[in-house]
């Protein structure tokens, strides 16, 4: 009956986003941790941390910017991920001091609005590929390219690698924007993403949901829970 009211006055029905039938009803505090890792590029695209809710634009993501389109594509690039293999280039372009190198991280000073100090004590750029293993994984899920447990698999060990290398979600952020910049990409697209969770506080005037996750769950842990 509603259906039939809203064609005749011309009202289009709003398309609800439903679950996918095997996706995880209830996060553990292991799990919600773990997927805190990939919350600079969940921010950035607009994707909320802890959802597992279907997404058509996912899949399109996937497929320009990773050529992932099926179970073997996607288990190609979460093990290249999982490898560090942007992240282990990047490093050595870390170790040479450069105009260049130095101009990026000016930038993510500035953008961040800390010291170059800062900047400067991050060693390494495993936070780009780690974080994007674990968003690219919870999205190859959602679009049913993976199970969940080819998900969280590659999850929980990127999680470990990322709290044997780093020490805070300070200095993962960093990481993760010195790998992402090294490689040429621009600065400005997520440097507010990552400053609101850099400081776990969003605009006065706009509320961003789960932007607090950084202090809510802690970076170090004793041991990742593996499902």
């Amino acid at each position: 009956m509603l259906e039939l009211l809203r064609r005749n006055l011309g009202i289009k029905a709003k398309k609800h986003t439903k679950l996918k039938k095997n996706s995880p009803s209830a996060l553990s505090s292991s799990q919600k941790r773990m997927l805190v890792f990939g919350a600079l590029l969940f921010c950035n695209q607009k994707s909320a941390v802890f959802s597992f809710s279907t997404d058509k634009e996912r899949r399109v993501h996937l497929r320009k910017e990773y050529t992932i389109i099926d179970k073997e594509s996607a288990v190609k690039v979460l093990g290249k991920l999982l490898n560090l293999e942007e992240a282990n280039t990047n490093d050595i372009r870390l170790l040479i001091d450069n105009a260049e190198l130095n101009l990026i991280k000016t930038a993510i000073a500035k953008g961040l609005r800390v010291k170059k100090e800062e900047i400067d004590k991050v060693s390494s750029t495993y936070a780009w590929d780690v974080c994007r293993l674990v968003s690219i994984s919870k999205w190859c899920f959602c679009s049913g390219y993976i199970s969940k447990q080819e998900m969280w698999d590659p999850i929980s060990e990127g999680v470990e690698i990322a709290s044997e290398r780093g020490t805070n979600w300070e200095a993962y952020t960093i990481s993760f924007l010195l790998g992402r910049t090294i490689q040429g990409l621009e600065i400005n697209d997520i440097i507010n993403e990552s400053k609101y969770l850099y400081y776990s506080k969003g605009p006065l005037f706009r509320r961003i949901k789960d932007i607090n996750v950084y202090r809510k769950y802690k970076f170090k842990y004793s041991k990742v829970i593996k499902h």
